[in-house]
């Protein structure tokens, strides 16, 4: 198995990465809009962290509102009352990604008209209890590298914010590796990407990580990295643009590795496994 680079020469920032993912606190989600559904779903959404998600039954004010990682809006009626409508503004205010719930509303109205709601952050379902896990995969989303202080807040959105989390840095990833121009030179900002990738992955199991696992996890990005120079020594005989085969590789090779981190860690949850006996599986 290739030794990653990072092994001995950058441990001391790894090390203070994975202390940082252990010592952050959950996330919390603000729940508003219609009263009656947004309390439906603040209790689907934290059926088992109910402190992880609050009903917002007015406008708050930003500062209040800094306390939360995300708005979710439930709309049942269109066109917007004005309360709802200074909800959301309180939320842009805030600086908070929002992500909109339409609850029976199948025409109406468009993913566009939403003020202060990108399109691709709508959520349609007839019924609320249908409306949690995509409107959660949708905050997760939103949340990028953040993603899994969201899982330590509801743990039963775990597989949620773990995909997300893969998602984000395999795009990641894939831009960096397109964007390079010298051979092998992004090599280390991959792989610090992939090690940071899958501490945040512990992170969102509830798996701390120790000087231990930093070895274990060294291991699983030195498996990545010989992936990825076997890989572009074969693609350097294949037809196509450079660029977009590089890309493709960086971003395959850490959906790989996030996979396999995603599938160690799950089986230690569930068969109740100590942390620190088990690694992580190489993809």
């Amino acid at each position: 198995m290739p030794a990653s680079p990072f092994t001995v020469r950058h441990a001391r920032s790894i090390h203070g990465l994975l202390g940082e993912v252990n010592s952050e606190p959950p996330a919390r989600i603000a729940i508003g809009g219609a009263l009656l559904p947004a309390s439906d779903l603040a209790s689907a959404v934290g059926r088992d962290a109910p402190d992880a998600v609050a009903v917002q039954s007015r406008p708050a004010p930003p500062d209040e509102l800094g306390e939360f990682e995300a708005f979710i809006v439930v709309i049942d009626e269109w066109p917007l009352t004005d309360g709802v409508h200074e909800q959301l503004r309180a939320a842009d205010r805030a600086a908070l990604p929002i992500v909109a719930v339409l609850i029976g509303l199948e025409d109406e109205p468009r993913s566009d008209e939403i003020p202060y709601v990108l399109a691709t952050d709508v959520v349609r379902a007839d019924r609320v209890a249908d409306a949690a896990v995509p409107a959660v995969e949708r905050v997760a989303a939103r949340a990028k590298g953040e993603a899994y202080r969201i899982a330590h807040a509801l743990p039963h959105f775990r597989e949620e914010a773990a995909k997300a989390t893969i998602n984000h840095y395999a795009r990641l990833n894939g831009l960096v590796s397109v964007a390079s121009m010298v051979p092998l030179a992004d090599l280390p900002v991959l792989t610090l990407n992939q090690l940071r990738m899958v501490a945040r992955l512990a992170g969102a199991y509830g798996i701390q990580l120790d000087a231990k696992r930093l070895i274990e996890l060294t291991a699983v990005v030195g498996a990545g990295l010989g992936f990825r120079r076997i890989a572009r020594t074969a693609l350097a005989a294949l037809p196509g643009p450079r660029w977009a085969m590089k890309g493709g590789v960086a971003l395959g090779g850490t959906v790989a590795i996030g996979e396999a981190a995603m599938r160690r860690f799950r089986a230690e949850v569930e068969s109740g496994a100590p942390p620190a006996d088990n690694a992580v599986d190489a993809p």
